[in-house]
C-alpha cells in the first residue's frame, strides 16, 4: 500500500484523539473499569485500523510494516502486528518504559483483532460502491 492521505491522517490524529480522550474519558476508578477500558480501546483500535486501511487511502506507519510484512513474506497480519507490537515492547522496556498487564495484553491482542477488523472492514472502493448501491435498492 502506498502513502496517502491516510497516512498523514493516522499520524496528526492519534496524538489529537489521544489527548481529547484523555480530557472527556474518566479514570477508572478499579480493575473492572480498567479491564473495560483496555479492551474497549482494543475494539476501538482494531475497528479502527480495519476502516482506514479498508478505505485504501494510505495507511501508518505501524499498519504499513503490517501490511508489508503480510504481502512481502507472507506473514499472517495477526503474526505481523504481533511482532511489531511486542518489539516496540522490548525497545520500550530497554529505554526504561513502564510495562504492565495491559501491555502484554495489547502487545499480544491487537495483532488478531486487527486482522478480524480487516476481514470484516477490507472493501475496495469498488465493493463499497456496489455494497452501497446493493443497500439503497432494498
Amino acid at each position: 500500500m502506498r502513502p496517502g492521505i491516510g497516512t498523514i491522517l493516522n499520524a496528526i490524529q492519534i496524538g489529537l484523539v489521544e489527548n481529547l480522550a484523555e480530557n472527556i474519558i474518566p479514570d477508572a476508578p478499579n480493575v473492572p473499569t480498567q479491564i473495560g477500558y483496555l479492551f474497549l480501546g482494543m475494539l476501538s483500535i482494531a475497528a479502527g485500523s480495519g476502516l482506514y486501511i479498508g478505505a485504501e487511502l494510505g495507511s501508518g506507519p505501524r499498519d504499513g510494516l503490517m501490511l508489508g510484512l503480510n504481502q512481502r513474506f507472507g506473514i499472517s497480519v495477526r503474526i505481523a502486528r504481533t511482532m511489531i507490537e511486542v518489539a516496540v515492547m522490548v525497545v520500550g522496556i530497554f529505554l526504561g518504559g513502564g510495562i504492565g498487564v495491559g501491555t502484554f495484553v495489547f502487545a499480544f491482542g491487537i495483532g488478531p483483532m486487527v486482522q478480524v477488523a480487516l476481514r470484516i472492514f477490507h472493501l475496495s472502493p469498488q465493493q463499497l460502491d456496489a455494497a452501497t448501491s446493493e443497500a439503497l435498492e432494498q
